[in-house]
């Protein structure tokens, strides 16, 4: 499947994937990771800087959306993240985008 997702969206995503977990899943997020972090024509495009543990963009330009492709197995990693942080509260309003995104919280 293919998401779309702004600078800010694929932040969260690189920040809630699991560290842990069996080979599969570690493999499987590494990939994710991969396809998350940003290109040089991306730093470049949204004016992306790396400053210590803060990343800035230009907001105007990282509203812009970029097609992520994630397989099903990816999928309910990023979901089971997600609906964990629901579970626990710790959900702020940034995070609102991506359960839209992957329909968390419907019900």
């Amino acid at each position: 499947m293919l998401v779309k997702l702004n600078v800010m969206e694929r932040l969260l995503l690189l920040n809630v994937l699991p560290e842990r977990g069996n080979a599969v899943t570690l493999r499987i997020v590494n990939q994710l990771r991969e396809r998350l972090s940003f290109t040089e024509a991306d730093i470049e495009q949204y004016d992306v800087v790396a400053d210590g543990e803060q990343v800035r963009w230009n907001i105007e330009k990282g509203e812009a959306e970029t097609e992520i492709k994630i397989g099903s197995v990816a999928h309910r990693t990023i979901v089971d993240a997600l609906e964990e942080l629901d579970k626990n509260e710790e959900l702020e309003l940034q995070h609102l985008s991506l359960l839209d995104k992957f329909e968390i919280g419907e019900d």
